[in-house]
């Protein structure tokens, strides 16, 4: 039952940084062509055509963080595929805290997209499975 907790947890994992990872990238390149649209779940409503410049680096600086989170859950999603303690403590952490701050500033007020409220949802599964597997198993020393 552990083993399976695992891979549910590591493919949930890798379906969250995934799209985090691709989320990232896309608009990194917007950002280089220069801003013509904002990230998917969030919607700013500004006189003209152009962003002030420390929004769109305010907005450059997040998809940068969204791209290495994204990468950093991926290849923490193969380690607790594999059963191991340091992925799901590295994805648990980095994927945790990375979406607490999108879950209190974004769902909680009601600004999120249904993808981004499926994403907590999923990050909160991963989570809760990868550390119930560990506990499970006795994976974890008693301190």
């Amino acid at each position: 039952m552990n083993k399976v907790m695992f891979r549910v947890a590591g493919v949930l994992w890798a379906a969250w940084g995934l799209l985090h990872l691709v989320a990232g990238i896309s608009v990194v390149r917007t950002f280089s062509n220069e801003v013509a649209g904002v990230p998917e779940s969030v919607t700013l409503s500004l006189m003209g055509d152009q962003l002030p410049f420390h929004v769109r680096r305010t907005l450059a600086e997040h998809s940068f963080n969204n791209t290495w989170f994204g990468l950093v859950v991926l290849v923490g999603s193969v380690l607790v595929f594999r059963g191991s303690r340091q992925g799901v403590l590295l994805c648990t952490i980095v994927g945790g805290l990375a979406h607490l701050g999108f879950t209190i500033f974004l769902v909680i007020p009601g600004f999120s997209n249904p993808v981004g409220v499926a994403m907590t949802f999923i990050a909160a599964c991963a989570a809760i499975l990868g550390v119930t597997a560990q506990v499970r198993s006795n994976a974890i020393a008693p301190s």
